[in-house]
């Protein structure tokens, strides 16, 4: 994954998670493209309704582990909470990246549901090193975009 400064993130979020492979109500395996619900979070502003499910498209699928994107923006939130334009703000020290892994994933999953959410060993190097974090929720990196989304068509 490549560092990505906060003023190129996108603000609009489209989660990404790594979970074990579940079996399909029809007992079939997920497959790339087909869509899965976990978790519930507010999506259609009327909190008197409660939550809904959160739907997850399947981005790829290898040793039973699945990698997934949320099919909505779930929330539109800054990279980093920091007043500054620095570029210096990177995954492992942003705010998005903390709201996510906890406060996000309390919220939206139970605690069953957490289990089978994987971590994730991101990696991002740059000038001064490499970095590595384990995330069970994070953004796509660019060029994951570019990989999943080839074309303004497949979005």
């Amino acid at each position: 994954m490549k560092r990505i400064p906060f003023w190129t993130a996108l603000i609009a979020l489209l989660l990404a998670i790594a979970l074990l492979s579940p079996a399909l109500a029809d007992n079939t395996t997920p497959k790339r493209g087909d869509v899965i619900t976990m978790g519930t979070y507010e999506q259609d502003g009327n909190t008197k309704n409660g939550a809904e499910p959160i739907e997850w498209m399947i981005l790829d699928e290898k040793d039973d582990r699945l990698l997934v994107i949320s099919v909505k923006a779930l929330e539109t939130m800054a990279y980093d909470d920091a007043n500054s334009f620095s570029s210096h703000i990177w995954w492992e020290n942003c705010s998005l990246r903390k709201w996510l892994n906890k406060d996000f994933l309390s919220a939206a999953f139970s605690a069953g549901e957490q289990k089978n959410i994987l971590s994730t060993k991101l990696t991002t190097e740059d000038k001064h090193g490499t970095f590595e974090t384990k995330d069970q929720l994070f953004c796509l990196s660019l060029a994951e975009l570019r990989q999943y989304f080839p074309t303004n068509e497949s979005v």
